[in-house]
Parts: structure tokens; C-alpha cells; sequence
């Protein structure tokens, strides 16, 4: 698939899924902004990942509910700070939060670097 025909489906992606959108391009420029993830944007970011999945979002927004904000903050003050971005210790940092895998690790990093990361599940 060549870059022009990619680039046309995410432009009807953004078009066909205004809610995704929006809330995608609102999380990342608070991510941007703060440098720093909140309990309540975790929330936020499994809540867009799992939209129209209900059941993987309450088991996940469950184990979410576990998590410390104040470590969820340390963790991603400590991640979007990182000099030398070393893409499998950011995305494990992640996965150290209860109801964090690859997916949703992989979410919150596309989220605050989109340029960067792309969200890893079995979407792709």
C-alpha cells in the first residue's frame, strides 16, 4: 500500500469517526501540553480504545480503578520525559499499571506522539 492511499483512508477514518477524532486529538494535545498522564485520561484512553466493545471495557476500567493517580502520573512524567526514547522500556513503563498492555500502552503513546507511535493491537 503506498503512503497516498493510507493517508486517503485515515482522512475518511477522521471523516466517517468524528467522536474518535476529536476525542484522540483532545487527549494528545493535553498529553502534549501537561506531559503527564492522569487516572482520569487513562480512563479516558481505554474508553476511546473500547468504545463499542463493552465488555473488554468494563473488565479493563476495572482493573484501571486499581491504579494510584499519583503513579500514573510518576510513570508518564517519567516516560514523556525520557531523552533517549527506547520504545520497549516507554511501552513496558506503561504496561507496569494494572489494566495496561501493549494495546492500551501502545494507545497512550500514539495519543501523545502520533508522528512516533502507532497503536500495536490486532487492528493493524
Amino acid at each position: 500500500m503506498e503512503k497516498e492511499e493510507i493517508l486517503n483512508w485515515s482522512k475518511k477514518y477522521d471523516v466517517d469517526h468524528p467522536w474518535w477524532t476529536r476525542k484522540e486529538k483532545e487527549l494528545g494535545d493535553k498529553l502534549r501540553r501537561s506531559k503527564e498522564l492522569t487516572k482520569d485520561d487513562l480512563v479516558q484512553v481505554v474508553e476511546w480504545k473500547f468504545k463499542e466493545l463493552q465488555g473488554r471495557k468494563k473488565r479493563i476500567l476495572g482493573l484501571i480503578a486499581k491504579n494510584n493517580d499519583t503513579e500514573i502520573r510518576r510513570i508518564s512524567k517519567h516516560v514523556f520525559g525520557l531523552s533517549s526514547k527506547i520504545d520497549s522500556y516507554m511501552l513496558n513503563s506503561f504496561c507496569t499499571l494494572h489494566g495496561v498492555g501493549p494495546a492500551v500502552a501502545s494507545t497512550i503513546l500514539t495519543f501523545y506522539n502520533p508522528k512516533q507511535y502507532g497503536i500495536f493491537d490486532i487492528h493493524i
